[in-house]
């Protein structure tokens, strides 16, 4: 788990299996001016949000983590932490309803996730 300068004010956990999706979407938020968070595994996701309240979550649904049924329902509660979550892939059964307008499906682009991103932020 990693974090960017901490006097940021927008924020953002990424969580996905691949440490090279991680680091590109990290740094491309980065140079945007938004702190951002990296997870791979579901306790290290929760522990961020538990934390660091961030206002915006990506979660890749292939990751081990989507499967992890605390993480899970924070997600489809998401209302009421107060953060945004972007879902990647196809998002499943009880996911869809509370991520309308949020699930980008697989394969995506940078351009359009980083675009949905700095929406939900206010950018």
């Amino acid at each position: 788990m990693t974090a960017s300068q901490p006097a940021q004010s927008s924020s953002v956990l990424i969580i996905d299996p691949s440490a090279e999706c991680r680091e590109v979407l990290s740094t491309l938020l980065q140079r945007r001016g938004v702190q951002t968070w990296v997870a791979a595994q579901a306790r290290q996701a929760l522990d961020v949000l538990d934390r660091h309240r961030p206002d915006v979550v990506v979660l890749d649904l292939d990751s081990d983590a989507a499967d992890d049924s605390q993480l899970r329902d924070r997600c489809t509660g998401h209302e009421a932490e107060g953060a945004n979550y972007v879902l990647l892939g196809r998002a499943r059964t009880g996911m869809q309803s509370r991520a309308a307008g949020h699930v980008i499906p697989k394969p995506y682009h940078y351009a359009p996730l980083i675009r949905t991103i700095e929406a939900l932020l206010g950018r």
